[in-house]
């Protein structure tokens, strides 16, 4: 299927975002949202999703008002979007009503099954593709700005991961996002173009700082997408500095006005020579932690060991303590669970849970990236 065929799949329960990843992933791209909030910032950044499903409740923003946010939208893009929610709600016809008036297009209902998911998916996505390919997009680079488009990133990337892997050599991609890009637009009264311009003129300012093996693309609204060939963690993170440094002192305008300590934030990740990766698993982890240098303001993520340094703490009292104190970023939740399969597996015998069979399935399936 064609790797422009992005879902993004909005869920508070990592248990049912592993669900959807586990049944989807051989059809289609998932990108994961936490929230309903952290759903809209990224289809704002990422022009690639085509499609939404989302859960009714979440935490900061719930499903209903996501979808009419999008709705609500002026970028046709976003406000086309087809939706699909997935909630055990839909046996409520009124319920069922409001979401629609809302601009839902579809339901899955809780516990979904794999054929129900797919068509679903398939309905919706696949008219999203279609319209798609009469736009006839295609990868391109403007020769005098030296930057891509999303198409142009996919291919290049493509090649530079299998030129990595094939000779066993480094290489880096980083996920550049312009700090608070609509709370810069609403302050100094900019309009589309006007944001356009800035976009550009910081683009500009990557494509400088790269060598002619490198490669710039925009990805998305104040998004750029990095790729740096023979390229190690280290070295991407000193690029990654070398830039944020030079923007955040660049004579930047935007709507007239002087711009001053423009920030970025910027998301990494590294091949290594031992290990063969794909590019949509490199992209998956670069924008993870590119939400997350973007939620800390003007940082970069890089590929640090994080696996290793989490803590593998075998009492569940000790570490649902460090979740709800908001330290759950210290516990090895893959570790822990996986303590926790033969319990699981018991539960799932005794009760014939649904949630238990998916919850047993993912976690036999957390191995490392192949």
């Amino acid at each position: 299927m064609n790797d422009n065929l992005t879902v993004l799949v909005a869920d508070d329960s990592r248990v049912i975002r592993k669900a959807f990843s586990r049944i989807m992933k051989e059809h289609y791209e998932l990108i994961e949202a936490e929230d309903g909030q952290s759903a809209w910032e990224l289809l704002q950044s990422e022009d690639e999703i085509c499609a939404v499903f989302t859960d009714w409740e979440m935490p900061h923003l719930d499903g209903l008002e996501l979808t009419r946010q999008i709705r609500q939208s002026k970028n046709p893009r976003i406000k086309g979007m087809p939706v699909i929610m997935v909630t055990s709600k839909t046996e409520d016809e009124a319920t069922k009503q409001e979401a629609f008036d809302a601009g839902v297009n579809d339901f899955v209902a809780k516990p979904f099954d794999t054929a129900e998911l797919l068509a679903r998916a398939r309905a919706h996505v696949k008219r999203i593709d279609h319209e798609g390919e009469q736009e006839a997009d295609k990868a391109v680079m403007d020769p005098t700005s030296r930057i891509g488009n999303s198409q142009y990133f996919q291919q290049q990337g493509a090649q530079m991961v299998a030129f990595a892997n094939r000779h066993n050599l480094p290489m880096s991609l980083a996920l550049v996002g312009i700090d608070r890009l609509g709370e810069l637009s609403k302050k100094h009264g900019a309009n589309e173009k006007q944001v356009e311009e800035l976009a550009q003129t910081i683009g500009g300012y990557l494509a400088n700082a790269m060598r002619k093996e490198d490669s710039v693309a925009r990805v998305g609204r104040g998004v750029y997408g990095v790729l740096l060939a023979s390229t190690d963690v280290k070295m991407a993170h000193n690029f990654a500095s070398r830039v944020q440094k030079t923007v955040s002192k660049a004579p930047l305008m935007l709507a007239g006005d002087v711009l001053e300590n423009v920030t970025l934030s910027v998301g990494l990740e590294s091949t290594e020579p031992s290990r063969k990766r794909k590019l949509p698993g490199l992209l998956k982890t670069a924008r993870e932690r590119l939400m997350l240098a973007a939620r800390e303001g003007g940082t970069v993520r890089p590929t640090l060991g994080k696996r290793q340094s989490l803590r593998k703490i075998d009492s569940i009292d000790r570490a649902l303590s460090l979740v709800v104190n908001q330290r759950s970023k210290d516990v090895d939740l893959v570790y822990l669970m996986k303590r926790l399969l033969p319990l699981l597996l018991h539960y799932d015998k005794e009760m014939g849970s649904e949630m238990a069979q998916q919850a047993v399935k993912i976690i036999k399936g957390q191995l490392p990236e192949k």
